[in-house]
């Protein structure tokens, strides 16, 4: 039997929006994956993706609790 690999999940807060900053959640196998997924977001929302303006993902860590402020409001 294959073990199944787990899914990683991700935050970013520096991807392209309409009017203030966009924050959004990914879960994917890899980083990669995870661009490739919230890439087809970003466009299906008549945003640009990271090819036309870079962003980050940041992996949010699994072995402990935690609690992360997407977007506090301010600019």
């Amino acid at each position: 039997m294959s073990k199944k690999k787990e899914l990683k999940v991700f935050y970013c807060t520096d991807h392209d929006a309409h009017y203030v900053g966009g924050v959004s959640l990914v879960k994917a196998k890899d980083r990669h994956e995870g661009k490739r997924l919230l890439d087809a977001q970003l466009k299906e929302a008549g945003l640009k993706t990271f090819r036309e303006k870079k962003y980050t993902l940041v992996e949010v860590p699994r072995e402990e609790a935690w609690a992360i402020i997407l977007h506090d409001g301010d600019y």
